[in-house]
């Protein structure tokens, strides 16, 4: 069904049908900050998430539990995401993950081992904005 994900200051990450209003998924603890972004995976089965506590985090809905931990950023991570290499791949072969932080890179993840790929560094000029702290899914 249709869902959206909220995260909190506290670090707790809470999944809604929007249909029903209920929340369907909790994550206690899931960061031991606040959680600064979120995405859903292309079948929503998985919610990606990132926290000032500088950990991006993957968790899945059917089971309810972190699957994945990708590590690297040395602070608050801004903002969070799935990336596909190819559209028309439904097995998502070759999934990346990328994500920004305030330490001024933009680090690309194995999506499946949780590996950095490459890490981008930009200069400290350039400010990464914060502006995904709800994310919509429509599988």
């Amino acid at each position: 069904g249709e869902m959206i994900a909220s995260g909190d200051n506290d670090g707790t990450i809470k999944v809604w049908s929007i249909k029903t209003g209920n929340c369907v998924r909790e994550y206690v603890n899931a960061h031991s900050k606040a959680v600064s972004c979120l995405a859903f995976n292309r079948d929503s089965s998985h919610v990606l998430s990132g926290s000032h506590d500088s950990l991006i985090r993957e968790f899945g809905l059917r089971g309810a539990r972190m699957l994945k931990e990708f590590r690297g950023h040395s602070s608050y991570v801004n903002t969070c995401s799935y990336v596909f290499s190819d559209e028309s791949d439904l097995a998502c072969d070759q999934l990346m993950v990328v994500t920004s932080s305030a330490d001024s890179t933009v680090r690309v993840w194995d999506g499946k081992t949780s590996e950095i790929r490459h890490i981008i560094r930009l200069p400290s000029s350039i400010a990464i904005e914060n502006n995904t702290q709800v994310v919509g899914s429509s599988h």
